[in-house]
């Protein structure tokens, strides 16, 4: 089953050169923080040459099939953008530990698990948080925290890597517990999801790619010409795909050098999600027109075996059932997203769990004996059938 095609769901709805060198240490927030054993609600996961969260490509340690999420920011709190040099520190208000969390992104290590997004502090002023368990029930505040909210995370050759989709900085740890932030290089900030694949990790703005082989130093290239309004890159067969959430098209590339521009979405369907699924190219489409046209919006599925040559089925209106397309796929456990829903279950013809979208899952992440989804909290499960929040909305 992992190897087989599989098609993908959209939902509706860059400006210095050079390299960054200055690290700084996320300074503790000095809130109440431990060991929080609440029930978690779950999200999708980008994965990329080990293992990361909800929008970036790789794949789990130990041979794991890779989701890679690609979702739009719309719904991120703007907290401001972290400047580089400044302080993380939030005004001495700690994270709330009772508060709402609305996570992006799941990453994996050997031993530790990592969520990211945004939690309210004390004054219910949305900053970004990040969460760390070792077994993917009992989570944790880590030791510091940032002003704009996270929108991904990956595990790459040992070091834990976030990003903030308001934000122009990257976050690196190796514990997952001890962050550092490093300057990117754009004053626009970042679009909510990246990837790794090929040796490096690569990230966009509008105008900007910008590249890493490390999470910390970090060079400028010219951005691909189309589309614009850049929402992130996925990886998968090889290369990485940089899409709009207001385009058709999706730019290719193999490290960023130069890219190559196709049509994905066939002759109308924007792509709102975009995943990397068992290394092939899945997403959603979505497309409505114009004043007076009834029935609408309508929806596709989207699919690539090599980014190059894409496949859409046939449109579904808003008023038939959703399309679904799997986000994660393994011989026990299917996760499948749509417009307005996510399902799961022991595969993907078997689907026994829908949360219509209360739950808001983003990202899901395979661990070891148990799968996780995340959203508005964390969710814990071993079959796909049943799920328990570990970390409660």
């Amino acid at each position: 089953m992992a190897n087989r095609t599989l098609l993908g769901v959209v939902m509706m709805l860059s400006a210095c050169s050079g390299k960054a060198n200055s690290a700084e240490v996320i300074p503790d927030h000095g809130g109440s923080g431990g060991s929080d054993e609440r029930n978690a609600v779950a999200g999708t996961a980008n994965t990329a040459g080990a293992t990361s969260s909800a929008g970036s490509g790789g794949s789990p340690s130990g041979g794991l099939p890779s989701t890679t999420g690609g979702l739009a920011s719309d719904d991120v709190p703007n907290a401001g953008s972290t400047n580089g040099g400044s302080s993380n520190e939030v005004g001495g208000a700690p994270l709330d530990v009772a508060g709402r969390p609305k996570l992006r992104g799941l990453a994996r290590s050997a031993s530790t698990y990592v969520a990211v997004g945004a939690a309210p502090d004390v004054e219910d002023t949305m900053h970004g948080a990040i969460y760390v368990s070792s077994d993917g029930i009992v989570w944790s505040y880590a030791k510091g925290y940032v002003d704009a909210p996270l929108t991904d995370v990956a595990y790459v050759n040992g070091v834990f890597v976030a990003i903030g989709g308001t934000s122009d900085t990257a976050y690196v740890s190796s514990d997952g517990e001890l962050w550092q932030r490093f300057q990117v290089g754009t004053v626009i900030g970042l679009a909510p999801r990246f990837a790794f694949g090929n040796g490096v990790f690569l990230a966009v703005s509008d105008g900007k790619a910008h590249r890493s082989s490390n999470g910390s130093d970090w060079e400028a290239l010219p951005a691909p010409s189309a589309p614009t309004r850049l929402a992130g890159t996925v990886f998968a067969a090889g290369v990485f795909a940089a899409f709009s959430t207001q385009d058709k098209s999706v730019a290719i590339t193999t490290t960023g050098d130069s890219w190559t521009v196709v049509n994905a979405g066939g002759q109308r369907q924007w792509i709102s999600q975009l995943f990397s699924v068992n290394d092939h190219f899945v997403g959603l489409g979505w497309f409505n027109c114009c004043f007076g046209e009834t029935g609408g919006p309508w929806y596709s599925t989207l699919a690539s075996n090599d980014g190059f040559v894409w496949t859409q089925t046939p449109e579904t209106a808003q008023a038939q059932a959703p399309r679904l397309v799997p986000i994660l796929e393994d011989e026990h456990v299917c996760v499948m997203r749509g417009p307005y829903s996510v399902s799961t279950g022991p595969s993907c013809r078997e689907q026994t769990w829908t949360d219509s979208n209360r739950f808001g899952t983003n990202a899901a992440l395979k661990g070891d004996g148990f799968y996780l989804l995340a959203g508005n909290g964390i969710l814990y499960g071993t079959n796909g059938n049943d799920w328990t929040q570990v970390i409660e909305p």
